[in-house]
């Protein structure tokens, strides 16, 4: 099997939806495993090993992958939209990051997704066997088939992109919250290819 990952709200939905539409069989987020039937994973949880507690369930992930691909997007735009990521996310995140600031039920601190946002793109790094930036898929295409080894072929167009409510954020807010980090956060999308 194949691994597409990325920080969580990087895109990962999107793709399994794209490979879905394309007519592989797909899981998104580890949802319907299927031994031997899945194909690929398009999933943040799965850059590590370990147990994602739901409420009322937990799921075991298992980090298996013959190929790891490394899905970006805009930092600004992330680290904006993981403010509205659930405590169970960034618990699950803490788990492998060193993170003090509190989870809060909904509105995560801003300090807390700059942390999560660098620490779970540099443990992706130690894996994936190539980088691309979500914005540029149309463009990278031809090569993101080649590296799920799948013939070349047009994207496909889907529809409305998964979004959810959250305000817009520009790197003058993130110096104004913490320096450091958002300097570290800069050199990170620099280095991803975001000059921006």
């Amino acid at each position: 099997m194949r691994l597409i990952t990325g920080h969580p709200r990087s895109g990962t939905h999107f793709t399994a939806k794209l490979l879905k539409r394309m007519g592989y069989p797909t899981s998104c987020e580890g949802k319907r495993l299927r031994a031997g039937r899945t194909r690929f994973v398009s999933s943040w949880k799965h850059a590590r090993p370990g147990v994602f507690r739901f409420r009322f369930r937990s799921v075991a992930i298992e980090t298996d992958f013959d190929v790891v691909l490394h899905q970006v997007r805009h930092p600004l735009a992330v680290i904006a939209s993981s403010t509205t990521l659930s405590h169970l996310t960034t618990n699950h995140l803490k788990k492998y990051l060193n993170i003090p600031e509190p989870s809060i039920r909904h509105h995560q601190p801003l300090k807390l997704c700059m942390r999560s946002w660098i620490g779970w793109n540099r443990i992706i790094e130690e894996q994936a066997i190539w980088r691309f930036q979500l914005e540029a898929l149309p463009e990278v295409f031809p090569e993101f088939c080649r590296q799920l080894g799948i013939p070349v072929q047009p994207m496909p167009r889907l529809g409305k992109k998964n979004t959810r409510r959250h305000p817009s954020l520009t790197w003058d807010d993130l110096y104004a919250e913490d320096v450091a980090l958002a300097k570290e956060v800069r050199e990170l999308a620099i280095a991803y290819g975001y000059d921006d």
